[in-house]
């Protein structure tokens, strides 16, 4: 199995003092980034995708559920709030950690997030594996097959019409294959 990948973090919050606390908290589980507002973190999202980001709710609802939006993924968005706010929660499955939680609360949120979005990213490298498995096996069978069919059209004088229009249905459909075996090729890059 691959080594784990490294942990990135982006602490979204206008408040210094709690970017430093939980960038105190979170720099033991990994790389931690900052941002002060909803353009800063946009452009840390859109430079390095973290694999979590702390969101401080004291910034408008408008900003926080653009930020979740812009990570592309609920499962990535720990909210930190005053308090639980229960609107949050119709925008999806949200992680909120209160502002008096203990930093080790803080710490493992963050952790089990980043821990549920490596497990996420190895079944589907496991996956893409898979489909890469399955599309060599069908490339190699499918090159056999529409070899065959060729010679025998081309080195087939004694076979009937129905004949060569069944091997001509045998080359088109392994064809066919190929094709979607090329649009699985897509998947992997």
């Amino acid at each position: 199995m691959n080594e784990a990948p490294q942990v990135t973090i982006l602490i979204v919050s206008p408040d210094s003092d709690r970017r430093q606390r939980a960038t105190a908290a979170l720099s033991e589980i990994g790389s931690v980034s900052v941002a002060d507002d909803f353009s800063k973190a946009l452009d840390e999202v859109s430079l390095t995708p973290p694999t979590v980001a702390l969101i401080d709710c004291v910034l408008p609802y408008d900003t926080v559920t653009g930020l979740v939006g812009a990570l592309g993924d609920l499962d990535r968005a720990v909210l930190w709030v005053p308090e639980t706010q229960p609107e949050l929660l119709s925008y999806g499955t949200l992680v909120q950690v209160p502002y008096a939680a203990d930093d080790r609360v803080l710490v493992e949120a963050v952790r089990r997030l980043a821990s549920e979005r490596r497990r996420q990213l190895e079944r589907l490298h496991r996956v893409l594996d898979v489909i890469r498995d399955v599309r060599h096996e069908i490339n190699s069978a499918l090159t056999a097959i529409m070899a065959e069919s060729e010679l025998l059209l081309m080195n087939g004088d004694g076979l009937s019409e129905e004949q060569r229009q069944g091997l001509a249905t045998i080359g088109e459909m392994a064809r066919r294959i190929r094709d979607l075996g090329a649009r699985l090729r897509e998947l992997d890059t």
